[in-house]
């Protein structure tokens, strides 16, 4: 089995995006934020890049899931998120509890069952004093609920019907970002979840369709990445998913440059442990704010360089161990339940908050070539 390393990898460039937008959002202020600022500011989009890419993966993995099958992939979902977040949850109320970093008194301690649980987005907890971030994993996990039944009805559309319905979801991705281009809170963060997690599922739908000639995938590849570069340059929201789109669909052919430059080393590890780094980056960031200060608008000398040198150590460090004995451990299990129908890979099961599993293939025996 192989897998396909560049969508592995994209994850990693995705959290670490998200990462700068959760520093630039402990120090600036947005009234006093430069334009580089601004362009770091811009690292929650990719948040809606992991949606795309979740949808897309699942389409392609799962394609032939069955109602029996049904069982054996609530369980892969629940054991690739429950175990590492319910870890960190764990860690963060035991400190605030005896008043280690976070002072007991800081805590909302009636809004932790629905955190832990993961269902606080559909209670309007979006952003409150438990890990930030969990939002998205709780949106993700209403998309694999729903996500069984959109593949019944739709994987059977012919060609035509499915590019159809790649536009329809390209264009409704669209307009949202148009309308909401930040918003980041309450119901907003479910819809945004949902549109871009719909758009991955459209593409997925049509790339275990079409085989894309290797010139083609070049292009479009470029193409993308120039898109993605020039909407971050002008911190513009609303191309990031489109592009991001286009360029995973392209990266599943594993046929271009940037296919190549992702599944470099580095980038595939970041993207192997991008589902802990995205977890646990957020809460780590506090820590350092408070044990390491810096005030509001820090000057960008060598100490500000320095202490943020000392947390992307941290946070790699801590990312890999939880990887190698939290996550890992979880999938291991499963591979020893025998779970599921074992099928010829592909960079994994999704990740984007939820994180993935490499071992199954976006590859199927009716491709148009």
């Amino acid at each position: 089995m192989r897998e396909i390393r560049s969508l592995t990898a994209i994850r990693g460039v995705a959290a670490l995006y998200v990462m700068c937008h959760h520093i630039v959002l402990f120090m600036f202020l947005p009234s006093q934020m430069t334009r580089p600022i601004q362009r770091l500011y811009m690292g929650y989009s990719g948040v809606d890049i992991f949606f795309v890419l979740s949808g897309f993966i699942l389409t392609t993995v799962y394609l032939d899931l069955t109602p029996g099958g049904l069982k054996d992939f609530a369980l892969r979902r629940i054991l690739r998120i429950y175990p590492l977040h319910l870890t960190v949850l764990a860690a963060m109320a035991g400190m605030t509890y005896f008043s280690i970093i976070w002072p007991a008194n800081t805590a909302d301690w009636r809004t932790l069952p629905e955190v832990a649980l993961l269902v606080h987005p559909f209670f309007g907890i979006t952003h409150g004093f438990w890990n930030g971030v969990t939002w998205s994993a709780g949106v993700e996990m209403s998309c694999y609920l729903l996500f069984p039944f959109a593949l019944f009805l739709l994987r059977r559309l012919p060609i035509v019907a499915v590019a159809l319905l790649v536009l329809a979801a390209g264009y409704t991705e669209w307009r949202f970002q148009v309308i909401h281009p930040d918003q980041w809170t309450g119901w907003l963060c479910v819809q945004r979840g949902w549109h871009g997690f719909a758009l991955g599922m459209a593409l997925g739908l049509l790339a275990v369709r079409v085989t894309v000639p290797r010139v083609l995938v070049i292009i479009v590849e470029l193409a993308a990445v120039a898109v993605l570069a020039r909407s971050i340059l002008r911190v513009s929201l609303p191309p990031v998913p489109l592009a991001a789109g286009a360029l995973i669909w392209m990266l599943g052919e594993s046929t271009g440059p940037i296919a190549r430059i992702l599944s470099t080393g580095l980038f595939f590890f970041l993207g192997r442990i991008s589902f802990s780094i995205y977890l646990i980056h957020y809460p780590l960031i506090d820590v350092f704010a408070r044990l390491w200060p810096v005030g509001w608008n820090p000057q960008l000398n060598a100490m500000f360089g320095m202490r943020e040198a000392c947390y992307l150590a941290v946070l790699i460090g801590l990312s890999t161990l939880t990887n190698r004995w939290i996550e890992q451990p979880a999938q291991r299990f499963l591979r020893g339940k025998s779970i599921g129908k074992k099928r010829a890979v592909a960079g994994g099961e999704a990740q984007g908050p939820s994180g993935c599993k490499p071992e199954f293939s976006i590859l199927t025996p009716d491709r148009i070539q």
